[in-house]
């Protein structure tokens, strides 16, 4: 029974990291400051860092969005 409990406790966690990368999209696209990706950066159980496509802002389509959480963790 733990481990199911466990189990339904990280995909509650990895759910919450989702919607939270989801927001991060959303509110950077609609500031017109990139298109609809976002992404966190998670260790330990924490977000550790974030991120947003800002390709079309900065012009450097090398740092994606993959990239840019990455470079402040």
């Amino acid at each position: 029974m733990h481990a199911k409990r466990m189990k339904n406790q990280n995909r509650s966690k990895s759910v919450e990291f989702m919607h939270r990368a989801i927001e991060l999209s959303r509110e950077h696209m609609h500031a017109g400051q990139g298109g609809p990706f976002g992404a966190v950066i998670v260790k330990d159980g924490k977000i550790v860092a974030e991120g947003w496509n800002c390709v079309f802002r900065l012009r450097r389509p090398a740092v994606s969005v993959r990239f840019r959480p990455a470079i402040g963790a």
